[in-house]
């Protein structure tokens, strides 16, 4: 499974991203089909993607941050993104 896979699975289950398409749009600011077209190819985190989308985490953490459980989580996924 790649990071790319893993970071969308995670935000999924604590409810942060309704779907794939959400996820492309709302965290990676990419075209709605994005990430079915990435998986598909066994691709993973572009460069500019994952800049993107440490971008929209540092965003939602803010907006979360008397979340404590979705606080983890997202910084959680922004260190595995930034030790890509």
């Amino acid at each position: 499974m790649t990071l790319l896979e893993t970071t969308y699975k995670s935000l999924h289950d604590c409810d942060l991203t309704k779907s794939t398409r959400d996820f492309s749009t709302k965290y990676l600011n990419r075209n709605a089909n994005w990430y079915s077209y990435q998986t598909h190819k066994n691709r993973d985190f572009s460069l500019t993607t994952a800049i993107e989308f440490i971008k929209s985490i540092n965003i939602t953490l803010e907006k979360y941050k008397f979340d404590s459980e979705k606080c983890v989580i997202l910084k959680s996924l922004h260190k595995d993104v930034l030790n890509f």
